[in-house]
């Protein structure tokens, strides 16, 4: 099973946001033990150095950021995603660009705070405790 993390989820553990952190930190256990597969997007890594740098040191993010990247993976972002996500017409182009990445990347779950961005339903869209609960079922 492949799931995405969308920018908020990275942030929420990377930065131990409450009340966020515990349900992210689950699912990164479960990375972390292989159970399943986490990726993000490239635009995703610039996006969270960017807004950490309010929090944390520029050395404290490379370090974060360094090993935060030995659990997930990074995937492109292609022209024919970018062309697909401005056919969308979505009100949120950003997540629509992060949409047609994880469809091409067969993603099966894009885990995020924001489900409005993410209103093509050909991705399951999901909260981390949603899918705590639905992968709970599944085992």
């Amino acid at each position: 099973m492949i799931i995405l993390l969308d920018t908020n989820i990275s942030l929420d553990f990377l930065l131990k946001r409450e009340p966020f952190f515990e349900p992210v930190n689950k699912i990164l256990v479960m990375v972390k033990n292989n159970e399943i597969e986490a990726c993000i997007t490239a635009s995703s890594v610039t996006d969270i150095y960017f807004i950490m740098r309010k929090y944390k040191t520029q050395k404290e993010r490379i370090l974060m950021l360094t090993e935060y990247l030995k659990l997930v993976d990074i995937i492109s972002t292609t022209k024919v995603d970018v062309l697909r996500a401005l056919k969308m017409k979505s009100a949120d182009f950003e997540d629509a660009v992060v949409f047609q990445s994880a469809k091409r990347k067969k993603v099966d779950y894009i885990i995020t705070r924001d489900k409005m961005g993410f209103a093509d339903k050909a991705i399951k869209t999901v909260s981390p405790e949603e899918f705590l609960r639905i992968i709970k079922k599944e085992i």
